[in-house]
């Protein structure tokens, strides 16, 4: 932390450990944030590096979840920054590209932007736009099915599309949401 001439820095309690972990991860040009930050950040991101990623190993019990699923469910999440570094470790990667059941997600745009932080722009940025196709290119091999917003439909995809409302604003919205991705999930 700090600058190449001068790397102290004070931190008391459990933002130490914290502060620590950053400091040793972070190299020099780099800095690293959470999503909920950088949603508030002005400038946009060119790429998403996973580094690591292939040395990493799942936690104990997630194979054998995967394996025993009856449908794989992916919430409206940021396909990079949310749901990409799950996917990168290759033994979670190669259990949803091998499994017997559908998976579907649910694409975290509404009329080709985020509800919530920078997915559109990175889309647009890294993917060469924000449709639902760019969405489902993020899930290549894992997904059967993309639920997407009414709004952006008539779409195409690379997989099956479900056109329904995806904006969540109350529980029945929720469950009218959950409804058409386990209807999707079961198909």
């Amino acid at each position: 932390m700090g600058f190449e001439g001068r790397s102290d820095y004070a931190a008391i309690g459990a933002v130490t450990n914290l502060a620590s972990r950053l400091a040793d991860e972070a190299t020099g040009g780099q800095i690293l944030i959470e999503q909920r930050l950088y949603a508030e950040v002005e400038d946009d991101v060119d790429a998403v590096d996973y580094e690591g990623a292939g040395d990493v190993l799942p936690a104990p019990g997630v194979l054998e979840a995967l394996a025993a699923a009856d449908a794989i469910l992916i919430a409206p999440s940021n396909p990079y920054l949310s749901i990409g570094p799950i996917l990168v470790v290759a033994a979670i990667r190669g259990s949803l590209q091998a499994r017997a059941v559908r998976a579907v997600a649910v694409s975290p745009l509404v009329g080709g932007d985020a509800v919530t932080g920078p997915l559109g722009r990175m889309l647009t940025r890294m993917a060469g736009g924000s449709t639902p196709e760019h969405v489902a290119a993020r899930y290549e091999g894992v997904i059967d099915a993309l639920v997407i917003d009414g709004v952006d439909a008539p779409a195409t995809a690379g997989v099956e599309l479900v056109v329904t409302s995806t904006l969540m604003s109350d529980a029945e919205s929720e469950r009218r949401l959950a409804d058409a991705v386990l209807e999707a999930a079961c198909a």
